[in-house]
């Protein structure tokens, strides 16, 4: 039997859209990291029942939504050049940390850095953008007890 970690997260909003029993059609609003499959399972056991998912549809993810989406089909090489968002506006919503010259080069290779050279990187605990001092992204990294560790390169010179 797999028992998942429980984890904290926020539903901001929940709404019975439809009900035709068996099946609910249910519109939420929850933070990041929470698993829907898991919230109607949950909902199914404090009604006395069980609950699954038949279907999602995810309507939002930052500032990206469904009605700005496009189809997949529809996308040929220009509009989809077109259509990508810069580094900066896709990852917004991720906390930054400036490193110096020779620590982006440490990430480049893959190497963890120890004490990353700006005051941005206080407090950081999870996901983050390295940025070099003259603010151009670098990678993707994960930030934990004042270590950085590359979780994906982004630029690389």
């Amino acid at each position: 039997e797999v028992r998942p970690k429980p984890r904290k997260v926020s539903v901001y909003e929940s709404e019975l859209l439809d009900w035709q029993p068996p099946t609910a059609i249910v519109r939420c609003r929850v933070s990041a990291g929470t698993y829907v499959r898991a919230l109607a399972r949950d909902l199914g056991t404090s009604l006395g029942t069980v609950a699954t998912l038949a279907s999602l549809v995810r309507t939002k993810v930052g500032r990206f939504t469904l009605e700005d989406a496009t189809a997949l089909d529809a996308l040929d090489a220009t509009s989809l050049t077109e259509r990508l968002a810069p580094v900066e506006v896709a990852l917004s919503w991720m906390p930054r940390v400036a490193v110096s010259p020779v620590q982006a080069q440490q990430l480049r290779q893959g190497k963890v850095v120890c004490e990353p050279a700006g005051p941005t990187s206080s407090g950081i605990d999870g996901l983050a953008l390295a940025q070099t001092e003259d603010h151009r992204f670098l990678a993707i990294v994960v930030s934990n007890d004042a270590k950085l560790r590359t979780e994906r390169v982004i630029y690389a010179d």
